[in-house]
């Protein structure tokens, strides 16, 4: 944890964090005026860092801070397996694709990942709602978490029709997706050119709508991997809030379905499924006999190494496309924030972009 947390990681984000960070004036007029500027938590946090130590590697170090800190404190406390969580959290594409580049998801993700282990099992809703709604200040997507207390209220109801809500769900989300897919753009097309954010995210469905074959089937595996881990598992033994953390990891199966066409919801799905770094070392440790126990781990570590090489082929990709870089798997860079020569020569690269 300390070799990231003092690390600068070049992604294809930090040119936008790089142009807050030297744009920000006064947090809220800079949120009324400029789009960039729209999360007021972020931009915020940014105002404050720079008002300490006019550094941009500061800055980043502060953010690695903040998520390392929750994250690594809700998985220490609650993880039944710490050395598990931390492999997920390599491999899963939150490291590689959100804590090197999407720094205000994944500080919003980090508060939703602490405030549902920290509050929703002990039924503590206004503290989880109070952290939630600090989550949106830094990123939108944050805003669905708001009504995850509702599903635990239901819990109940849910248990009892388990097999109606996952297969009728997915059904019905797939002919809700179609009958979507027809309207969806004519919204988009009114409110996509607006700068309130959530004019803003009507731009993303603007686009022609396109399945990636991919990000399905991942999501199907996710789901299947989830369901055989519970089924080796000892239901008897389970904690009440895996049959929670089951049901939101279907809720945003539910909502890809909905959305599959566009591109945009691999990321609200991604934001719900950090609990995935709790819930799958929880129902792996559930599973009494070592032999099934040796399969769940070979089928997690599996599908994790094939994330973690899939989501570095994708962002040295991305960076080479957007900074006209010669990354490769290679001579993928790690820049520590205490080397001002290597932070410097990233901030070149952004600068000219």
């Amino acid at each position: 944890m300390l070799f990231f947390l003092f690390s600068f990681t070049i992604g294809p984000d930090l040119v936008n964090y790089y142009y807050v960070y030297r744009s920000v004036t006064n947090p809220i007029q800079d949120m009324l005026t400029l789009h960039a500027m729209r999360n007021i938590g972020f931009t915020t946090l940014v105002f404050i860092c720079k008002s300490i130590v006019d550094s941009f590697p500061f800055f980043i170090f502060v953010c690695n801070a903040i998520i390392f800190s929750l994250c690594g404190y809700t998985i220490y406390k609650h993880s039944e397996s710490v050395l598990l969580s931390t492999l997920l959290f390599v491999g899963s594409g939150l490291l590689v694709i959100y804590f090197g580049s999407s720094i205000r998801q994944m500080i919003a993700m980090s508060l939703f990942f602490y405030a549902f282990y920290a509050y929703l099992p002990k039924k503590k809703y206004l503290y989880y709602e109070i952290v939630i709604l600090i989550a949106c200040t830094f990123h939108e997507v944050s805003f669905i978490g708001l009504f995850i207390p509702l599903i635990a209220i239901c819990m109940p109801f849910i248990e009892k029709y388990k097999i109606q809500f996952m297969v009728g769900g997915s059904i019905f989300s797939v002919l809700f997706g179609v009958f979507l897919t027809r309207i969806i753009p004519e919204i988009a097309q009114f409110f996509g050119n607006g700068d309130f954010w959530l004019f803003h995210l009507f731009y993303y469905f603007t686009a022609t709508p396109s399945i990636s074959v991919m990000g399905l089937g991942m999501e199907i595996v996710f789901i299947a991997v989830i369901l055989f881990l519970y089924w080796l598992s000892d239901s008897l033994k389970l904690n009440p809030i895996v049959h929670l953390e089951i049901a939101v990891s279907f809720i945003a199966f539910f909502v890809y379905l909905v959305f599959m066409r566009y591109s945009l919801i691999s990321r609200i799905c991604d934001f719900y499924q950090i609990i995935f770094l709790i819930m799958i070392p929880r129902l792996w440790s559930c599973i009494e006999k070592k032999e099934k126990k040796v399969i769940g781990l070979c089928v997690v570590a599996l599908l994790n190494g094939f994330l973690l090489y899939s989501d570095l082929q994708y962002t040295v990709s991305l960076l080479n496309k957007i900074y006209e870089t010669n990354y490769s798997l290679n001579n993928y860079p790690y820049t520590s924030i205490v080397s001002e020569v290597d932070c410097q020569s990233i901030i070149n690269i952004l600068e000219a972009n």
